[in-house]
């Protein structure tokens, strides 16, 4: 690994992003996708049963289902949201390629490990606190985690398409959240028509 890239990403990106990405983008931007994006998924699918709190008797396949969709869906989001990113960075005369700009996103998502983590681990030492609707304890440990798993994963961002789009530390900042907001408009648009389409036939 390190022989490769002079250092391993998968630990030096979490407090050396800018030094990571460009060792990434220069040897090979396709390294860990797939990988980031089933964490992404994985991550993504644990928190939606817990918010949701599916039943006992229906968290196994529910469970199931979402692993088995989830590498699919951290693509999907991970593609959808480096192109919205690309079209926003022409505003600030980004023109790093897609590819480099899915590498700095996709590696961003490395965050989301530590949530991972947390899930399996409450999911093996104590499963019944996945399906509690009031313990406030939990609810703390859970937010903190993803707020900090969130935080870090935003740092590594900004960094990465700084060093990729070769940006100010503002420019990348103003990238990302007026990607972000666009990207939310476009599912949430997505969502009312599929509601609308649903509904005509059903």
């Amino acid at each position: 690994m390190s022989s490769k890239f002079g250092l391993n990403p998968w630990v030096t990106i979490w407090t050396q992003p800018c030094k990571t990405i460009r060792a990434i983008v220069e040897n090979n931007p396709k390294y860990g996708f797939f990988s980031l994006a089933t964490i992404l998924g994985i991550s993504s699918a644990f928190l939606s049963l817990y918010i949701y709190k599916v039943s006992k008797e229906n968290f196994i396949s529910s469970l199931i289902l979402n692993l088995i969709i989830a590498p699919f869906l951290g693509v999907v989001s991970l593609y959808f949201n480096s192109w919205v990113l690309q079209i926003t960075g022409k505003l600030f005369k980004g023109n790093a390629p897609f590819i480099h700009i899915r590498a700095a996103l996709s590696w961003s998502k490395v965050a989301y490990i530590l949530p991972v983590c947390m899930w399996l681990i409450l999911l093996v030492m104590s499963p019944g606190i996945i399906f509690s609707k009031n313990e406030p304890t939990t609810t703390l440990f859970v937010s903190l985690i993803l707020i900090i798993s969130t935080v870090w994963s935003f740092i590594i961002l900004l960094r990465s398409l700084q060093e990729v789009q070769k940006f100010s530390i503002w420019f990348s900042f103003f990238n990302i959240i007026i990607a972000f907001i666009i990207s939310s408009l476009i599912m949430y648009l997505f969502g009312i028509v599929l509601s609308y389409v649903i509904n005509i036939f059903y």
